[in-house]
């Protein structure tokens, strides 16, 4: 029981059998969203062509999606503390396969942004659900590591998605869709083997509640006990890396033909990106599991910058394009696949889902801005060196206030009466 006038964060480790397996499932999962964002880049032309539209009409549908993610996030995210993980994620992931399953069936464009954005909505809200059943069916030492593990299955998505679609281009659009809405519906078949971890999250938020109601009236939960200098930290990275990523996803294939490389050359710019990040992240889960995730993700991240702004000096030649695009994966891209552990370390269990979805919902704000920044240096003529070392500058940011929340939380410890180092792989447990 909690002392009087005390919150209690136990943080209870759950059995530890099967929880590879666990992860593994949700890392299933979370490839579903990375097929989802390239399945979209891919089908562009397709629809382009199907109902004439314009550079506008697509970027709105790209868009709207992207707020759909947005809106699920903060939604999901917060019912996620309150009805269970497991609900909300089952939810989420029938609307986003409907959704989707939808699109390949509308006659006319009108409808499919409505659809993308219900499809967002569905992909954004299940986002904070895995992040929490992972963290919660880890081992308490391992964490970290496991949650990085299962987001590592956006990268994964994508590239085995940009494989798959570019199969059954020939086949159609519609096709497409069909296979996109049937791979998010059997994700419903597989979330049923997640274990739900909502029964010990309502005892703890239980066992104090007049104190956590006095102490969080104005505030929110999660921003109590010194969360809220780390937590704007890492929504600012999220943003910065999440702008940037897909900034480099989306206009570095334009870049390389601007600069003399074939459409055959660019089209595998993506892929290397991503599979950049899988080999980052893999290299990084000692690191996190000794040291926590935040400085290993400033230093990496850090790092990712200079790459940046080398890269544009090496559009000419497709072997040091290639070489620098995978240094950028893992450096850039693999830094930022640890944002999620950092949400596990901050937020204690029972506003978990919460602080993941505003995470989830701060990087997609930077996802639709990253492509309209990239367009608009584009069009101002600058030279690809400067076009690049202006766009390594969000990765510095965001290095820097990586490092920042990790300084922060450790200063607003002796606060909560913690010490102000933690074991290895306990960083930010509230015990």
């Amino acid at each position: 029981m909690a002392g009087a006038g005390r919150v209690l964060h136990t943080d209870h480790d759950p059995p530890k059998t099967g929880s590879k397996l666990i992860v593994f499932l949700c890392f299933v999962i979370v490839m579903i969203d990375g097929y989802d964002t390239i399945m979209v880049s891919f089908l562009a032309p397709l629809l382009q062509r199907a109902y004439t539209l314009s550079l506008h009409d697509i970027g709105r549908l790209f868009a709207i999606g992207y707020v759909g993610t947005i809106v699920g996030a903060l939604i999901a995210g917060s019912f996620a503390d309150r009805v269970g993980r497991r609900s909300v994620l089952l939810v989420c992931l029938s609307v986003a396969g409907s959704a989707t399953l939808l699109c390949a069936a509308v006659p006319s464009f009108e409808m499919l942004p409505a659809l993308r954005f219900a499809a967002g909505l569905g992909l954004g809200g299940a986002m904070p659900c895995l992040t929490a059943l992972t963290a919660e069916n880890a081992p308490r030492e391992r964490r970290s590591a496991m949650v990085m593990a299962m987001y590592m299955g956006y990268p994964v998505g994508a590239v085995v998605g940009g494989l798959i679609t570019s199969f059954f281009l020939t086949h159609g659009w519609r096709v497409i869709f069909i296979g996109g809405g049937t791979a998010a519906l059997a994700m419903v078949l597989v979330a049923f083997f997640i274990p739900e971890t909502f029964s010990f999250v309502r005892a703890e938020r239980t066992a104090d509640a007049s104190s956590i109601r006095s102490k969080l009236a104005q505030m929110g939960e999660q921003f109590a006990e010194g969360r809220l200098g780390p937590a704007l930290m890492v929504w600012i990275g999220q943003f910065c890396m999440l702008l940037l990523l897909f900034l480099l996803t989306s206009w570095t294939p334009t870049m390389a033909v601007r600069s003399g490389l074939t459409l055959q050359t660019a089209a595998v710019c993506g892929v290397i990106l991503n599979l950049g990040g899988i080999v980052g992240a893999l290299a990084l889960r000692g690191a996190v599991s000794r040291h926590g995730p935040f400085i290993p993700a400033a230093v990496m991240v850090g790092v990712g910058a200079l790459m940046i702004a080398l890269l544009g000096q090496t559009m000419g030649s497709t072997t040091f394009l290639m070489m620098m695009l995978l240094l950028v994966g893992i450096t850039a891209l693999g830094g930022q696949l640890i944002c999620p552990a950092m949400i596990v370390e901050l937020f204690p269990v029972h506003v978990r889902g919460a602080g993941a979805g505003c995470a989830f919902a701060a990087g997609r704000v930077g996802s639709i801005i990253g492509p309209i920044f990239g367009g608009t240096l584009l069009s101002a003529n600058l030279g690809l060196g400067w076009v690049y070392a202006i766009v390594a500058v969000p990765a510095a940011i965001a290095a820097v206030v990586f490092a920042c929340a990790d300084r922060m939380r450790l200063v607003a410890q002796p606060a909560r009466g913690h010490p102000t180092r933690t074991e290895p792989g306990r960083q930010g447990e509230h015990r």
